[in-house]
């Protein structure tokens, strides 16, 4: 494929909060290899003590005597020079590549610092496209599957024609979604950045906010958004908030207040009538009313999506949200007014005229975009991830929270299978015990396919006694293939989020999006020590005294799951309710049947 030097991505933004680079740990000292360059060096020391006449000749002939193992010393000494260039521009340029060619003689390059250089070489840098085109100089510090990596990549990169033939092919597999041109993406990773990001944007609204959201949490910074969106309410601002049926009641005194102080708030019950048995309020279909997006929309022109309900738990775990501005706007509005409406809310009209205006392309071409739904009867995030995972050439990076999909993880399998590199991170500790069996049950299968799997560790916070509510949870949701396409949303890769909730996620075609996610996110992930690869998993009997000890039938643990279900809901549901309860359990489970 011929290449071509774009300018750099003008869709990509500058990003706010937290530093765009990776926070590298401390590079080992360097040590000064001792190459052709250096030996004048050597000389002029041996010189200074008067034995240059006696160690000179003698070291050059040792040097050519155990030249092998000094060889692997030399490659091995670039490896802390790579990472002092990556911790100080959190990527490499040509010129660093220049630099790092110069330092080593031609030999089998050293795989850690092939690895990071594959990883972190800039492909949007001319400089690299141009040392790409002449790979002599990289032969000497890449092997030559990550030269070959490095190629694709910076092929993908730099053909805007490829990358949107790739964009049509997922938004055409996704459902027919309309492909937009014109947009920006900013990401926003973990609490206090994309925190501080929400606030922002809701301050500044001046005349409507559609808020569409999981959880409102009955806490600090839950209080903290309410008070703000009474504020602007005071302000003449017009402010909807539609939130899950089943916890919506369990943070009521949140949504009392904003219903008080001039919002609207609603529960979404996807059109099924709400019934009163006993102590009991809500829908008999509960497993058709989850509305699991997390949405902001501001003014018709911008608004975020992403993983992070609001409260104060969000504050301390690792999740992100998006901003997003352009075109695709308007298509958020209108998924915002359909949930609203049948959830039994007044069409939202002011919001929906200001997007038809105001949700504009922005300067120059902007990203390519698709929106990405899931309702019980539209699939079209998992019909456009599993297009996405077939047309990928080179890598995949996907991080999530609940990773259990039997689909998803068959096609994930067979991309490996064909040589695509394909790397999973998942919490160590998820915030449920039937996921962290789950996900261990997952494993060994995708170890056998040669995934690489890495399990990100809780960070602990000073002074907390750490449990399954305060621990720190890896929550991000976050997909991206080949350095040009990237999936980010509220959308998790279990069953249930895939194929019966309400969610709402973005497919991003754009080269500058896709590394900036993956050197913030993946490679940082990585680079901290937050993610640690796995090795295979022995099961105990985590959920049911009949578990297998050694690679159970996940059969066992839907059943054990099943009973967990009944006996949790069943204390919160009248009698005649807990078959119901069963059945939510086997729905929400018939998805993840495997057997390792």
């Amino acid at each position: 494929m011929a290449l071509t030097v774009p300018a750099n991505d003008p869709g990509l933004r500058p990003v706010s909060g937290t530093p765009a680079r990776p926070a590298l740990p401390p590079a080992a000292p360097l040590t000064v290899p001792v190459t052709s360059a250096t030996t004048s060096d050597s000389r002029r020391v041996a010189a200074k003590s008067g034995l240059a006449s006696t160690l000179v000749p003698l070291y050059g002939g040792l040097r050519d005597m155990i030249r092998p193992g000094l060889s692997g010393r030399l490659r091995s000494s670039l490896t802390p020079l790579v990472d002092t260039f990556i911790r100080a521009d959190a990527k490499l340029t040509g010129e660093h590549l220049t630099q790092l060619a110069s330092r080593t003689s031609a030999g089998n390059p050293d795989p850690t610092a092939s690895a990071r250089i594959r990883d972190f070489a800039d492909p949007l840098d001319p400089a690299v496209v141009a040392m790409v085109r002449r790979p002599a100089a990289l032969s000497k510090l890449l092997t030559a599957g990550d030269l070959a990596s490095l190629q694709r990549r910076v092929d993908l990169a730099n053909s805007p024609k490829a990358q949107r033939q790739f964009a049509k092919a997922v938004a055409k597999a996704s459902g027919n979604t309309p492909l937009v041109a014109g947009n920006t993406f900013s990401y926003h990773l973990d609490g206090k950045a994309a925190y501080d990001e929400v606030h922002r944007q809701i301050r500044g609204a001046t005349q409507t906010l559609d808020l569409e959201y999981y959880e409102f949490h009955d806490d600090k910074d839950g209080w903290s958004f309410a008070r703000e969106l009474v504020d602007r309410v005071q302000h003449g601002v017009t402010v909807n908030v539609l939130l899950d049926e089943m916890h919506a009641r369990q943070h009521q005194p949140i949504i009392d207040y904003l219903n008080a102080h001039g919002v609207t708030a609603k529960r979404f019950n996807n059109g099924h009538p709400v019934v009163t048995i006993g102590s009991f309020e809500g829908t008999l279909k509960p497993w058709d009313t989850t509305d699991h997006r997390k949405l902001l929309l501001v003014d018709g022109k911008s608004g975020m999506v992403g993983g992070m309900n609001l409260g104060t738990p969000y504050t301390r775990w690792h999740d992100s949200m998006t901003s997003v501005a352009g075109p695709i706007v308007k298509g958020m509005y209108a998924e915002f007014a359909q949930n609203w409406q049948v959830s039994g809310g007044k069409p939202p009209m002011r919001s929906l005229a200001l997007a038809a205006t105001q949700a504009v392309p922005v300067a120059g071409e902007g990203m390519l975009a698709s929106l990405a739904v899931t309702r019980p009867n539209q699939e079209h995030y998992f019909g456009g991830i599993k297009a996405a995972i077939a047309q990928a050439t080179d890598h995949i990076f996907l991080n999530m929270p609940y990773f259990c999909d039997p689909d998803l993880i068959d096609a994930l399998s067979a991309a490996a299978d064909r040589g695509v590199r394909v790397e999973v991170a998942i919490p160590n500790f998820a915030d449920s015990a039937v996921f962290d069996t789950l996900h261990r049950a997952q494993v060994n299968h995708l170890l056998d396919h040669h995934i690489m799997v890495r399990f990100s560790e809780s960070r602990s916070v000073a002074g907390v006694q750490q449990s399954a509510d305060n621990r720190p949870f890896a929550h991000v949701k976050a997909i991206t293939i080949d350095g040009i396409f990237s999936a980010v949303g509220s959308t998790n890769a279990d069953g249930r989020s895939m194929h019966r909730n309400q969610e709402l996620s973005v497919f991003v075609t754009s080269p500058g999006f896709a590394l900036d996610l993956e050197r913030r996110l993946f490679q940082h992930d990585i680079a901290t020590g937050r993610s640690v690869p796995t090795g295979r998993q022995t099961l105990t009997g985590a959920l049911a005294p009949d578990f297998a000890k050694d690679h159970p039938s996940i059969d066992t643990a839907v059943n054990g799951v099943i009973t967990v279900g009944e006996q949790k809901w069943g204390q919160l549901a009248p009698a005649s309710l807990k078959q119901g309860a069963k059945n939510a359990a086997d729905t929400m489970l018939r998805f993840v049947g495997r057997k390792l």
